[in-house]
């Protein structure tokens, strides 16, 4: 069960699990910054009422959003990863649940490696 309580996800985002390798600058607090974009979107989203539960679907808003702020603060030099990299490892930061969709669930995980 994923916990409702605000406070329980101002720690979180605080602890966000991001890959520190990759020569990141100051810029990203020298860390990738493709989940804390996408948790961005999504809060976004929710403000727009585009998402109106807790159930956040790849829809091309998402999507384009997304990659609306990755160009935003990556320099030019760096591609923008795809969605489904922060989509699925956010996982991994405990707050976020991954459902695959019914019948896809062998597919999900090979496909992003």
């Amino acid at each position: 069960m994923i916990d409702m309580n605000i406070e329980h996800y101002i720690i979180a985002f605080g602890k966000l699990k991001v890959d520190r390798t990759g020569g990141w600058t100051d810029d990203t607090n020298n860390g990738a910054p493709y989940k804390p974009i996408l948790l961005l979107v999504v809060i976004d989203l929710i403000e727009q009422s585009e998402i109106k539960s807790n159930l956040i679907e790849l829809t091309s808003e998402l999507v384009d959003l997304y990659r609306v702020y990755c160009r935003q603060v990556l320099t030019s030099s760096r591609v923008p990863a795809s969605i489904a990299l922060p989509f699925f490892h956010l996982k991994s930061d405990k707050f976020w649940e991954l459902v695959p969709q019914l019948g896809k669930e062998a597919v999900l995980i090979p496909t992003l490696y």
